[in-house]
């Protein structure tokens, strides 16, 4: 490779890295958006599941189970007589699958950089090797 081709490819590398890096800072951004959503959701979900507790059920269903594992069925029930809260379920996994689906992307963009810097690393290596007299000689 001549040096021109070598600065070429380093310079590509680094406009890369730098696109690399802004999908890092997005994604990031993105994240602390979801995250803010997500706890917009668990207060709702909260709120409503106690009060389907407090008010000892919710329509047909009525929470009076003498055992724990009964008052648990019949807290499962009344909550899929409250229509808002299957969607408010419903949308925190949506949530939480957009913040994972984030952090893998962010994962990745990292992993993609490491290799950008090697392959920089290359280009400087080829570049101080062109820089020897021992390569002059060699030609």
């Amino acid at each position: 490779m001549t040096p021109t081709e070598i600065a070429e490819r380093f310079r590509e590398l680094e406009e890369e890295r730098i696109s690399r890096e802004a999908d890092i800072m997005r994604h990031s951004g993105s994240i602390e958006m979801l995250q803010v959503q997500l706890s917009s959701v668990r207060a709702v979900i909260k709120a409503e599941e106690a009060s389907i507790w407090v008010n000892g059920g919710a329509g047909k269903v009525v929470i009076d189970g003498k055992n724990e594992k009964l008052r648990e069925a019949q807290f499962t029930k009344a909550t899929e007589a409250v229509p808002g809260l299957m969607a408010a379920y419903a949308q925190l996994g949506e949530v939480e699958a957009n913040i994972e689906m984030c952090e893998r992307m962010i994962t990745n963009r990292r992993s993609s950089i490491r290799g950008i810097d090697y392959a920089m690393q290359l280009c400087i290596e080829q570049f101080q090797y062109l820089n020897t007299p021992r390569f002059y000689k060699e030609v």
